[in-house]
């Protein structure tokens, strides 16, 4: 299906290796890539939580034949005001409906008890999304609509 090229990181510096969009390297090691279609087989599904720095699009596509069979929830990352409408138009055309979900990054209840808010004014930014067979609607957020995106100012 290809590769993608992954950054030789240094490690013992201070950085967020998670948060790194891949896609965007022309060097470094290459790593294959490859459809969960292609490689998993999976009884039943009735969660999909898609994290992926920007390739969310690319992963729902070389889902769709898994989406498409157990039709589960998606909890899907769409912080990239760029790219965000054409992701929610990918998740509509497969039949489901979408809403904005937004936590803080900081949770006061954490785990450690931490006072400490390391993340003042961050929050995540993913999308609930429901096949539109099922007969829900979720009360309290906005619904995802192409055009819009939480980091846009109106």
């Amino acid at each position: 299906m290809g590769t993608l090229k992954i950054p030789d990181f240094v490690y013992s510096e201070e950085g967020n290796f998670g948060g790194v969009e891949i896609s965007r390297f022309t060097d470094g090691i290459p790593v294959s890539l490859a459809r969960l279609d292609d490689v998993l087989e999976l009884p039943s599904c009735r969660l999909l939580k898609i994290d992926v720095e920007g390739m969310e699009r690319e992963v729902i596509a070389g889902a769709a034949l898994t989406i498409a069979k157990h039709r589960p929830f998606l909890y899907v990352e769409n912080d990239r005001v760029e790219k965000s409408s054409e992701l929610i138009v990918a998740i509509e055309t497969l039949g489901y409906r979408a809403w904005w979900s937004v936590p803080p990054m900081y949770n006061p209840a954490n785990f450690a008890s931490d006072p400490e808010n390391i993340f003042p004014n961050i929050v995540s930014i993913n999308m609930i999304c429901v096949p539109n067979e099922t007969p829900i609607a979720l009360e309290g957020f906005a619904l995802a609509q192409q055009g819009h995106h939480p980091l846009q100012t109106p």
